[in-house]
């Protein structure tokens, strides 16, 4: 049933008293259904662009976030990048030098200078030289039959340079 045919039925028309009127009256009836759809048409894409406007945006506002928040993350990484070497660092030393240098014979450490000071506390008993060209946080053990390297640096920057990449090309993680 039509629209036309739901609206006689409800409002059935009287008989004109002339006989133009009842065609004048559908004709009129007839043209404010076709603007009240049209208006509703209008009305639907007006909507449908506002939505889509606005799906745009949150979306352009949700890529800025993450890519603050990549921004800050490398930056917090690279802020802390030495004192995290440096700590890494000396907990392996402690964790390795008492066990190197019981029985080992001499034992042998090669520092970055940023940490040069806290290995010769840690481990008075070994000879501790400084490496102008070591990465810092990095420390190199010797003992007779052995040997540590540790570069915690090299790792960090490893992160640093993901965090870069997902930074660069945008990627999901």
């Amino acid at each position: 049933m039509t629209r036309s045919a739901v609206a006689i039925a409800l409002f059935p028309p009287l008989a004109p008293a002339h006989p133009d009127i009842g065609s004048e009256f559908d004709r009129g009836f007839d043209a404010g259904r076709m603007s009240a759809e049209s208006a509703a048409a209008v009305a639907l894409a007006a909507l449908r662009l506002a939505f889509d406007t606005a799906q745009a945006e949150a979306e352009a506002a949700s890529q800025l976030v993450r890519d603050e928040m990549i921004e800050a993350t490398r930056r917090l990484i690279v802020a802390c990048a030495p004192q995290l070497a440096a700590r890494a660092t000396l907990e392996a030393l402690s964790e390795v030098l008492g066990a190197a240098i019981n029985g080992q014979g001499a034992v042998t450490i090669s520092v970055a200078p940023d940490i040069a000071e806290a290995v010769r506390a840690l481990a008075s008993d070994a000879a501790v030289e400084v490496d102008p060209s070591a990465p810092v946080g990095s420390a190199s053990v010797r003992w007779r039959h052995g040997g540590l390297d540790s570069s915690p640096m090299r790792a960090i920057e490893s992160v640093i340079e993901l965090i870069n990449q997902q930074s660069c090309n945008g990627a999901e993680t």
